[in-house]
């Protein structure tokens, strides 16, 4: 099978195959990698595994550059990282995740 991305700000579309897809193979263990790729990017797979309201207060944080291997099924897991590794603070309330600048 393939995989197709979609970046909306840069109104881009890639296609990929399936087997090659490390981003595809990963998520499905819950585990992901990211490198230089934006906050953004990172919030977007958060709300895969999580009911609660993962939001950038700051909207400048949107675009900061995040790398590290993230376990997405740990959400307290990786919210200490980013606090530690980051200049972030994470507000984790019962309904939401509030992300803003330390």
């Amino acid at each position: 099978g393939n995989v197709i991305t979609y970046k909306d700000e840069i109104q881009l579309v890639s296609a990929s195959n399936l087997a090659s897809s490390s981003k595809y193979r990963e998520w499905q263990t819950g585990i992901v990698t990211f490198n230089e790729e934006t906050l953004a990017d990172l919030v977007a797979e958060l709300s895969r595994y999580t009911d609660k309201k993962v939001l950038i207060v700051d909207k400048g944080l949107e675009v900061l550059p995040i790398s590290g291997v993230f376990h997405l099924r740990k959400i307290d897991d990786v919210i200490t990282g980013l606090e530690a590794a980051f200049p972030l603070h994470i507000l984790n309330q019962q309904d939401a995740i509030l992300i803003s600048r330390s």
